[in-house]
C-alpha cells in the first residue's frame, strides 16, 4: 500500500480541523459590553462548545469512514486489518470509560487485571528470551573480534617475514 497516496487527504483534514479551532476561538472569545450578555456569551460558548465536540466526533467518524473505504479500494486485506484493529480500540476505550465512569464490580476489575496480568506475563517471558539471545550475540561478537585480532596479528607477522 502506497503511504504518499493519504498524505495529501490527512493534511486537508488537518486544515480543516485548524480552521474549526480558530472559528471556535473567534466564538469564545467574544466581546460583551454587560452582565447579561456575558452570561448570554458564557450560556452561547458552553453550547458551540458542545456543539462542536459532537461535531469534531462526527468528523472523526466520517474520516475514519472515508479512510476505511479508501483503503478498501487499494488493499481489501489491509482494510480489514485496520477495520479490527480499531474495532479492538474502540472496545477498549469503551471498557476504560465504563470502568472510568461507572462503579465497576470487584469482580469485572479483577477480570481485567487478571487479563492484563497475563499479557504482562508473556511478555516479561519474551523479554528474558530477547535478553538470553542479547548474551549469546554478545559472546559470539567477542569471539569473532579476538578470531579477527589473532588473524591481523597473524598477517603482521607474515608481512614482516616476507619484508625481512
Amino acid at each position: 500500500m502506497n503511504k504518499k497516496s493519504f498524505n495529501k487527504p490527512l493534511l486537508q483534514a488537518a486544515a480543516v480541523i485548524i480552521l474549526g479551532i480558530i472559528l471556535f476561538l473567534f466564538v469564545v472569545n467574544s466581546e460583551s459590553t454587560s452582565i447579561l450578555a456575558g452570561l448570554w456569551a458564557i450560556i452561547s460558548g458552553i453550547f458551540c462548545t458542545l456543539v462542536y465536540i459532537v461535531g469534531i466526533l462526527l468528523f472523526i467518524a466520517i474520516f475514519i469512514a472515508i479512510f476505511l473505504g479508501i483503503t478498501t479500494l487499494i488493499s481489501k486485506e489491509q482494510s480489514s486489518i485496520l477495520c479490527q484493529q480499531i474495532k479492538k480500540r474502540l472496545q477498549d476505550s469503551w471498557e476504560w470509560s465504563k470502568n472510568l465512569f461507572c462503579r465497576c464490580s470487584s469482580t469485572k476489575m479483577m477480570a481485567m487485571a487478571g487479563k492484563k496480568g497475563t499479557e504482562i506475563a508473556l511478555l516479561q517471558e519474551k523479554i528474558a528470551e530477547l535478553e538470553e539471545e542479547v548474551v549469546l550475540l554478545r559472546e559470539v561478537a567477542k569471539h569473532n573480534t579476538e578470531r579477527i585480532e589473532q588473524i591481523a596479528k597473524k598477517q603482521e607477522e607474515e608481512y614482516e617475514v616476507i619484508h625481512d
